[in-house]
């Protein structure tokens, strides 16, 4: 199996919107994939990666990268344990992980070790674990809070961790709308997150159809691509049934307008597109 992994760099300028090669390639980047990244005093760190994909295992060195002049340096430090595709973020003038990636001849298991790492003393001590294991995503300083929002491989989740590096303590945020894996995110840091891509867990596509009598409409209801065994249905934004998932359901309507229906899977927020039906 041919190894297509690269060690190139590239400087984009947002404000020309142009982008340039940097004559500095990253060095372990002819047979490893970059692991989790941040930012620190103007250098990029890279922490862990996945070495010789896709039958290899994770690697456990840190890299900081100087833009000007353009190199590379291999820190003193190792991560404690070999990790792929690290959540890392940077809050004040410290490094923080939480979760990660355990790969062993191609085999991908998340894990729910959890650093920070200093990249002026260049060393690195382990933090309370993050309540999940999870991987696959970014950590983000949200008001100086670690913030790990879905992950998980090989099925994606919604759920959000936060990070305090205060008391040392894991709480459980606001779920995002969609379990969400490998997504591009990132933060003003103080008011808003913004996500797009990704892989989800499968887009549930509903349909609809109806069957007119005299004093009554039924609307027959189908659906794919949802893996959870039950499914919420709902009228108008309003949870009218939750059924086991046969992809059909059937609902009645006895009076005049138009009605909305989505489902999704229960206990998720992995949701159908809306379809509308009008009623009597």
């Amino acid at each position: 199996m041919v190894n297509l992994v690269t060690g190139r760099v590239f400087r984009y300028n947002p404000i020309n919107h142009t982008l340039t090669t940097v004559s500095a390639p990253w060095p372990p980047g002819v047979n490893t994939l970059p692991g989790g990244f941040t930012v620190f005093s103007n250098k990029l760190y890279i922490l862990g990666g996945f070495n010789n994909p896709p039958t290899g295992d994770s690697t456990d060195q840190i890299w900081e990268f100087t833009p000007s002049p353009a190199g590379w340096v291999q820190k003193s430090t190792l991560l404690p344990v070999p990790r792929s595709y690290i959540p890392t973020t940077t809050i004040g003038s410290l490094i923080y992980t939480g979760g990660g990636s355990d790969i062993v001849a191609g085999s991908l298991t998340d894990t729910t070790d959890s650093f920070v790492f200093d990249p002026v003393a260049d060393n690195i001590s382990t933090i309370a674990s993050i309540p999940r294991a999870t991987s696959n995503t970014r950590g983000l300083n949200f008001c100086n809070q670690l913030y790990v929002l879905g992950g998980q491989f090989p099925t994606p989740s919604n759920e959000v961790d936060i990070y305090d590096p205060l008391s040392d303590t894991w709480s459980v945020g606001m779920p995002m709308l969609t379990a969400r894996r490998n997504a591009a995110m990132d933060t003003d840091g103080t008011d808003h997150f913004w996500a797009a891509g990704g892989y989800d867990p499968g887009r549930i596509v509903l349909t609809a159809n109806e069957k007119r009598g005299q004093d009554r409409v039924q609307v027959r209801l189908s659906w794919t691509g949802a893996t959870s065994p039950t499914i919420n249905i709902y009228r108008d934004g309003v949870r009218i049934a939750t059924v086991q998932n046969t992809g059909r359901y059937a609902d009645v309507l006895t009076t005049h307008g138009f009605f909305t229906y989505q489902v999704c899977e229960a206990g998720t927020r992995n949701c159908s597109n809306e379809v509308r039906v009008r009623g009597l």
